[in-house]
């Protein structure tokens, strides 16, 4: 997916049509799934030029510490982190404010459409496999669902003075 945001914004600078958005907001709108948006966090990241020791040390301003080895895994995978992680990863990457922002609103989008598409169990067909008071099943969707609409509703004003 970057290489094709990369194409794109070389063939507009061939043009004379005007490119409204950065490519990486652009590139934000675009992702449909999780992996998407690492591999855009990714290109961010090489970008940047910033060393997994010196991120290591910057996302201490977001009063998160990271090791190296747990930003590398994270990097690489294509699940999507916790809000506070991803808002430390890309405010180390020399990202302002609003575009952090911007990050999150395209986190809770993808996790809220996460939500949306797993498979339902029937209640009356099969008992529940785990117990109530369990991080799984039904009611674990119902917090995450109610999670990922709180982090929207946050981010909804900022997003409007843009």
């Amino acid at each position: 997916m970057a290489t094709l945001i990369q194409q794109a914004m070389a063939s507009a600078g061939r043009t004379s049509v005007p490119v409204h958005v950065d490519p990486i907001t652009g590139a934000l709108s675009l992702c449909t799934v999780p992996k998407d948006l690492m591999e855009l966090l990714r290109a961010l990241w090489t970008q940047s030029e910033v060393s997994l020791r010196e991120m290591e040390q910057r996302v201490r301003r977001f009063d998160l510490i990271i090791s190296r080895s747990s930003l590398h895994k994270i990097l690489n995978e294509d699940h999507l982190p916790p809000v506070d992680v991803l808002a430390a990863i890309v405010g180390a990457c020399s990202t302002a404010r609003d575009r952090i922002d911007v990050w999150l609103y395209h986190r809770a989008r993808l996790e809220i459409a996460e939500v949306r598409q797993r498979p339902r169990r029937s209640t009356a067909s099969a008992p529940p496999r785990h117990s109530p008071g369990s991080p799984y099943g039904t009611g674990r969707t119902l917090q995450a669902l109610i999670a990922a609409c709180s982090h929207l509703a946050t981010l909804v004003p900022l997003l409007m003075r843009l």
